[in-house]
């Protein structure tokens, strides 16, 4: 309410009311890259993602194992949409100007009403056409270490024995001639 009185103007209250409307949306890729080996002699599948260190066990009774593998690519998209509703209000009361004096304003005052916020999506989705690829097979042989054989061990033994003894034989003999 405002208006004019001669060479007075005057504004007696005055209120404004601001609303902003705002509109997000946000994407997110999220991809995932896995590995899936199989073995085909025990038709098992170890899956897991890439850059993970896994342990297979080699099962007895195989003297290798066929690893086929396998890596696949997949993706999610995620997409949240919202929308908010911000009021501000401003009042303003008391102001007077005449020629180029200016009075007030004896009350001003300005705040956030609330803001108003809806979610409107929030969905998490695969992607298509990601796809997967074979890689080369591999042949796996365990290593038990070298084990000995028995006949091996008791040659080995017997070389000690006599090497030993011919040393001792040789040691005697000097000793008996230095004293002699």
């Amino acid at each position: 309410m405002s208006g004019s009185w001669g060479p007075i103007d005057y504004t007696i209250f005055s209120a404004t009311l601001n609303q902003l409307l705002q509109f997000k949306q946000l994407f997110t890729l999220t991809p995932i890259a896995l590995v899936n080996l199989h073995i085909l002699e025990t038709n098992q599948n170890f899956q897991f993602p890439a850059g993970t260190q896994i342990n297979i066990p080699f099962p007895t009774g195989y003297n290798y194992l066929t690893i086929i593998p396998t890596f696949s690519m997949n993706a999610k998209l995620t997409n949240v949409t919202s929308f908010a509703l911000q009021q501000n209000l401003c009042a303003l009361a008391g102001t007077f100007s005449a020629w180029s004096l200016q009075l007030g304003p004896i009350f001003s005052k300005c705040g956030n009403l609330g803001t108003l916020k809806l979610n409107v999506f929030n969905q998490t989705f695969p992607l298509a056409g990601f796809g997967s690829s074979q890689g080369t097979t591999s042949y796996v042989t365990p290593n038990y270490g070298v084990v000995p054989e028995p006949a091996t061990l008791m040659l080995m033994g017997t070389g000690l024995v006599a090497l030993g003894y011919r040393l001792r034989r040789g040691a005697c003999r000097r000793h008996s001639r230095r004293a002699g």
